[in-house]
């Protein structure tokens, strides 16, 4: 018999040309929230469609996917094409936005309201 054990975590991937100390803040809400994360470095070539295949392998039910242009949550009940939530221009926001933006992917894995991203 075996038994199989998924860790329950939000998938979170990210193109390789993203800066670390952007993905840091958002790592920090989602740790913040006391949800867990598994982070992998890919190549991305439709940023809805890979926080989509995150949020299908994902337990929680929650993908994030980062690219040079913007970052996107994801839920595996919504259309490829829709995800729940999108952050542009992320670059030049101040890094308490990006936190929040992690902060409100775990906020939808436990259904508690979101913080405010201006």
């Amino acid at each position: 018999m075996v038994d199989l054990f998924v860790k329950p975590v939000i998938m979170f991937s990210y193109a390789k040309e993203v800066n670390q100390e952007i993905i840091q803040p958002i790592l920090n809400g989602l740790e913040e929230e006391g949800i867990p994360f598994l982070l992998e470095e890919k190549e991305i070539m439709n940023i809805n469609a890979e926080a989509y295949v995150g949020a299908v392998a994902s337990s929680l039910q929650v993908g994030i996917c980062c690219d040079e242009e913007m970052i996107v949550i994801h839920h595996k009940n919504l259309k490829e094409d829709e995800p729940y939530m999108m952050l542009t221009r992320y670059q030049t926001r101040p890094k308490e936005q990006l936190k929040n933006f992690g902060a409100n992917a775990a906020r939808l894995v436990k259904g508690i309201p979101f913080k405010v991203i201006e």
